[in-house]
């Protein structure tokens, strides 16, 4: 039979330091910063083959002006390039 005692008898060797926490934060959040950007790479990427073969024409607004050229988001195909 499993009773609580068993747990809080040995809790102390459960625990973390705060260097550990410290260290398993930071590696999952590298984690989510490095899946975010796969996701945007490959929504990047999915979009360039889609429109490798094919020519559309919508709307988009223009969200940042350069020497060279410009920003602008497509909200049908949320994007930004």
């Amino acid at each position: 039979e499993f009773s609580g005692a068993d747990i809080t008898d040995n809790e102390e060797d459960y625990l973390y330091s705060n260097k550990q926490v410290s260290r398993i934060c930071n590696v999952l959040n590298k984690q989510n910063r490095m899946a975010k950007l796969s996701s945007y790479e490959c929504q990047g990427l999915f979009l360039s083959l889609y429109f490798k073969d094919q020519v559309e024409m919508t709307q988009a607004v223009v969200t940042n002006l350069r020497t060279n050229g410009f920003w602008a988001y497509v909200p049908r195909f949320d994007f930004r390039a």
